[in-house]
């Protein structure tokens, strides 16, 4: 006689948020990822800086919510961004953590899209036509940096997030696109 009790499939808690967000309706998801970008920035606005010590736990947790924007939407940016700048960090090393970020997840995004053949000839010939102007802003704005005061730096990080806001923004498509 059998005494074991059946199986029971467990789910995690993440699954079911993974699972629930990626059945929405991308104009919703759209709504969600402005609502939470938006967020960030009023908090940032607000002056509030994390002083406390740097814990792993928090690390690997904004990596986690990072991880699952990018995964969500390709928006992995805004939680390493507001991380980064809600910390009182001289602007040198936060836009160097960022930038470092960046290319992690620029170089991993290539290699999950070329592996699931999501790079396709369009999307060469494409990044050959838009890559010298990106080339050219990526020159230009670091000839600027360090020229702005610490104060000038965050403010133009901010307005260029709040331009992101608005530009994603659903309400708008008929206007911007």
């Amino acid at each position: 006689m059998n005494h074991n009790p059946p199986l029971i499939p467990r789910v995690s808690p993440y699954a079911v948020w993974y699972y629930f967000l990626s059945r929405l309706d991308p104009v919703t998801t759209r709504w969600i990822i402005s609502a939470f970008v938006f967020t960030l920035l009023i908090l940032l606005l607000s002056g509030w800086r994390y002083r406390g010590k740097d814990y792993p736990a928090i690390s690997i947790g904004i990596g986690g919510l990072s991880g699952f924007c990018s995964g969500l939407a390709q928006t992995g940016g805004p939680p390493i961004v507001g991380y980064w700048l809600g910390r009182p960090l001289p602007s040198a090393i936060a836009r160097a953590n960022i930038l470092l970020f960046f290319a992690a997840s620029d170089f991993f995004s290539t290699v999950s899209y070329a592996l699931t053949g999501l790079i396709t000839a369009d999307a060469i010939r494409f990044s050959f036509l838009i890559g010298p102007a990106y080339a050219v802003g990526v020159w230009f704005g670091a000839s600027l940096f360090g020229r702005a005061s610490e104060k000038l730096f965050r403010s133009i990080c901010y307005a260029l997030i709040a331009a992101a806001v608005i530009i994603g923004l659903p309400a708008l498509d008929g206007v911007l696109r």
